[in-house]
This record gives C-alpha cells, sequence and structure tokens, in this order.
C-alpha cells in the first residue's frame, strides 16, 4: 500500500509539472507572436507596407486566445492542485504575466492602426528612424524579458528593469523631436499626434514588459519588487 501511495503521489507530481510546463510554454507562444507583431510594425515604420499594418491589427484575437488558455488553465491548476510556496508564486505571476502581454497586444494594435492613419511620407525619414529606434529597443527588451522567464533568470530580470529607464528617456526625446518638428510644420498637426501616440504606445508597452520582469524575480526569488524596491537577498522561500 505504501509503494502504491509513493507511486501515485510521484505520477501527481510528474503531471503536475507538465501541467506547468504547458502553461509557461503558451505564454512564451504569446510572447514570441507579439515579438514577431512589433518587429513588423517596426518594418512598416521604415517601409509604409500597409499589408504588414493590416497583419498585426487582425491578430490581435490570437493573443486574446491565448490569453484566455493560460487564464482557464491556470484556474485549472489552482483548483485541482492547490499548490503552496514557490508553484503558487508561479501561478499567480504567470496569470499576472499573461494579462500584461495581452496589453502589449492591444498596444501593438494601437500602433499599427494609428501608422495606417497617417501620412509618414509627410514626416522627416530621421524622425521616422527615431521612433523606429525606440521600437527596436523595446522588442529587444520584450526578447529579454521572455528569455529571462523561460529560464527564471532573475539577474537578466534585473537587466531588463534597468534598461526601462533609458527607454523613458529616449521616448522623451522623440517627444522633443516631434513637437519641435510640429512647430514648424503645424499643417502636419495629425499626422505628427499619430506619430507621438505611436511613441507613447511603445513607452507603454516597455512598462508592461518592466512588469513581467518584476513578476518573473517574484517567482524565483519569493521578492516583491514593484515601485522600486530592489532589495538584496531573496526572501523566505514560505513567503508568496
Amino acid at each position: 500500500m505504501a509503494r502504491m501511495a509513493n507511486d501515485i503521489l510521484q505520477h501527481s507530481v510528474v503531471r503536475f509539472d507538465r501541467e506547468i510546463e504547458e502553461v509557461k510554454g503558451l505564454v512564451l507562444q504569446t510572447g514570441g507572436a507579439l515579438e514577431q507583431r512589433l518587429s513588423k510594425v517596426l518594418t512598416a515604420l521604415v517601409e509604409g507596407v500597409g499589408k504588414l499594418l493590416d497583419w498585426v491589427a487582425d491578430s490581435d484575437r490570437d493573443v486574446n486566445i491565448l490569453e484566455l488558455e493560460v487564464d482557464e488553465k491556470c484556474i485549472g491548476i489552482l483548483a485541482r492542485r492547490q499548490p503552496m510556496a514557490r508553484d503558487l508564486r508561479l501561478i499567480i505571476a504567470i496569470m499576472k504575466i499573461i494579462t500584461d502581454l495581452e496589453r502589449i497586444g492591444d498596444e501593438s494594435r494601437r500602433i499599427a492602426q494609428l501608422m495606417k492613419d497617417s501620412a509618414l511620407d509627410s514626416i522627416p525619414k530621421s524622425m521616422s528612424r527615431t521612433v523606429r529606434h525606440l521600437g527596436s529597443s523595446i522588442v529587444e527588451m520584450l526578447h529579454d524579458v521572455m528569455d529571462a522567464f523561460a529560464r527564471l533568470d532573475p539577474e537578466l530580470s534585473r537587466q531588463v528593469l534597468a534598461r526601462d529607464n533609458d527607454v523613458d528617456e529616449e521616448y522623451t526625446a522623440v517627444l522633443r523631436q516631434l513637437m519641435t518638428y510640429l512647430m514648424q510644420e503645424p499643417r502636419y498637426l495629425s499626422h505628427v499626434m499619430n506619430i507621438i501616440w505611436c511613441s507613447r504606445s511603445f513607452e507603454r508597452i516597455g512598462d508592461h514588459i518592466k512588469n513581467i520582469a518584476e513578476y518573473t524575480i517574484y517567482m524565483v526569488e519569493a521578492r516583491d519588487v514593484r515601485h522600486g524596491k530592489l532589495k538584496a537577498g531573496p526572501q523566505a522561500e514560505s513567503q508568496v
């Protein structure tokens, strides 16, 4: 009987680990899809490829479906397994991360729509390149934060957090440049404002990426580092 009970317990643990890996895989799939979408947005920003923008705007439904699937699986795990300590932190963090990823999807769709409504040819190439550089920084951050999540790497997550300040500074510089151009060429008000809103969406995506980095640290170290609470040394494993 003891051996049978042990076999049942071991089987349950293996199945639980499989369920966790499945959920993590869906999160990584979502992050990969978003990275691809943002890369296409950047391509369209330089080349003006309207079909790419249509594809980005229409693909938002796929991300929403993945979000619902991850939430459903996480709720099922909570109900069936009643995980504790690190496992519970993992499920809670995943549910928060998938929400941030869905919001990144919303912002990428917003950028695509704004770009479709803008006469990008009327904006100096130097400015579109500046906005593209901001977007490229965001795509790199998204790639790195999903890598950190996949490997449960708190140090890489901290590097992503540190880069968020650089993105904020770059965003401020982009705004100054665009506002200066607008004062010189007020007839392009609507187009420049759309580019400003695109830049704002990129900056918001950076904020969501920052959240994902913070949740990854929380998963591994049981430490809440939101709102600048970066303290040395992990807390007790029993914290949730």
